[in-house]
């Protein structure tokens, strides 16, 4: 620092990380969870075409059937992976990777 034709010291500056680190933490998460919610939207939308193609087609026995075993496996796997994990955050954000990875596996299956 300078006055006028002086040096009259330095002037510095700390800052505690703690926060920043914490809320870029939080940011990832929410990236995450966010890509999570956009893969479900995705595997709700196929499995909506799937039923309608059904129903379409006259398979109503097969679309009840089709609906009944996808809500088993849903309820089955939520309350797998809560009763596992304490915290429902993680809980949801495993849920949401859990749904992610599938829809990654059945594209990489579908193009291959």
């Amino acid at each position: 620092m300078r006055v006028g034709e002086v040096d009259g010291g330095a002037v510095i500056t700390l800052r505690d990380q703690t926060e920043l680190t914490q809320l870029t933490g939080e940011l990832d998460g929410a990236r995450t969870v966010t890509r999570g919610l956009r893969a479900q939207r995705h595997e709700f939308a196929n499995r909506i075409h799937t039923v309608a193609g059904m129903l379409e087609l006259g398979a109503v026995e097969r679309a009840k059937d089709y609906l009944t075993e996808l809500s088993a496996a849903t309820i089955r796997a939520n309350a797998q992976v809560t009763e596992r994990i304490g915290d429902l955050t993680l809980s949801a954000l495993i849920l949401a990777k859990s749904v992610q990875a599938s829809e990654q596996e059945r594209r990489s299956t579908y193009h291959h």
